[in-house]
């Protein structure tokens, strides 16, 4: 009875095992992002959440938020070169692995989240979006508005004229660049991790960032004004190697776009809750904040947009991605 008990007990354990391994992951995808708290984080995890349950476990998505792996150009050069299989940056952060990639910075496309969420699944972008960065082996895992760009410094900010002769953090895209330096500013390109410090020993006087960022990384115990900039948002955008996605299964394939679409969706409703959550949380905490005023507002739009034309106009892919975000913009716009 011992001897049978025992045999028993030894095949349960070896069906387990067995069980198991089936079970075990095949593939791991390691999805990194410069931030913390926020909407870029929220989407990995629903991201994780649903690639895994529906996988079986068999791909594992390993997430790394707040510059684990490295600076936003460290993990873009990590996904590039194979090592990571995706980060999640900012679009300014693509332009060199594709120039394409500026046309996130342009003024007057994106109204607010939802907005460009409608945009970035409109069928004529995406299809334009599926050849961004093809030239160096990667393809676009999902794109999506952040939140609205602020210039947060320590010195009050009531309008346009208070950033003359500023040292501003910009993102390394000449679509920011140039319209910053026609405001009077001086621009000076930064990851995310290096503004907080540049604020405080002086290296800048001010920070371009996303309004979500400013709580999320607790910018109001250094800089307390953020002035909001209109129709000029934060555009994240996630890439993945291309290679490392040839390697999977057709399955697992169309189980990643699919979550994809599911993760954006919850993104689009929960980001959009956190700009005012986060505006809200920012003037609570001693933060002031503060929008352009009709003059400014008009002015800024006009400003900028004349400094893109002539980035714009070196590219012929770049001048036509321009016109065609502009009218599907304009398509998916809700009528005043």
């Amino acid at each position: 009875m011992k001897l049978l008990a025992l045999k028993s007990a030894l095949a349960g354990a070896a069906l387990a095992l067995a069980s198991a391994g089936s079970l075990a992951a095949e593939f791991t995808m390691k999805l990194s992002t410069p931030t913390m708290n926020d909407v870029n984080v929220e989407w990995m995890n629903a991201f994780k959440k649903g690639v895994e349950a529906r996988s079986n476990g068999r791909l594992v998505v390993e997430l790394y938020p707040g510059q684990q792996l490295g600076s936003m150009a460290r993990t873009v050069d990590g996904v590039l070169m194979g090592t990571i299989e995706a980060a999640f940056v900012s679009s300014g952060f693509l332009v060199s692995v594709d120039p394409r990639y500026q046309i996130f910075d342009a003024v007057g496309i994106f109204d607010d989240l939802k907005h460009g969420h409608s945009v970035f699944r409109d069928p004529e972008v995406a299809k334009r979006l599926e050849t961004f960065g093809a030239a160096k082996g990667v393809q676009p895992l999902t794109t999506i508005v952040h939140s609205p760009n602020v210039v947060v410094a320590k010195r009050p900010l009531k309008g346009l004229e208070d950033l003359k002769g500023m040292k501003l953090r910009s993102y390394p895209s000449p679509m920011q660049i140039e319209p910053l330096r026609d405001l009077g500013a001086s621009p000076i390109p930064m990851t995310l991790g290096d503004v907080l410090p540049g604020l405080q020993n002086g290296t800048i006087d001010g920070a371009l960032t996303a309004n979500t960022i400013l709580t999320a990384m607790k910018f109001q115990d250094t800089a307390k004004n953020a002035l909001y900039l209109p129709s000029w948002p934060t555009v994240a955008a996630a890439i993945v190697n291309k290679a490392w996605l040839a390697k999977l299964p057709p399955d697992l394939r169309t189980v990643i776009y699919e979550e994809v679409r599911k993760a954006d969706a919850y993104a689009a409703e929960w980001g959009e809750a956190d700009v005012t959550r986060s505006r809200n949380l920012f003037a609570q905490q001693g933060g002031v904040n503060v929008d352009l005023s009709p003059a400014d507002r008009k002015r800024f739009l006009a400003e900028v947009t004349r400094s893109l034309m002539p980035v714009i106009g070196k590219n012929a892919a770049l001048k036509e991605d321009y016109r065609v975000f502009n009218a599907v913009a304009q398509k998916h716009r809700k009528a005043p």
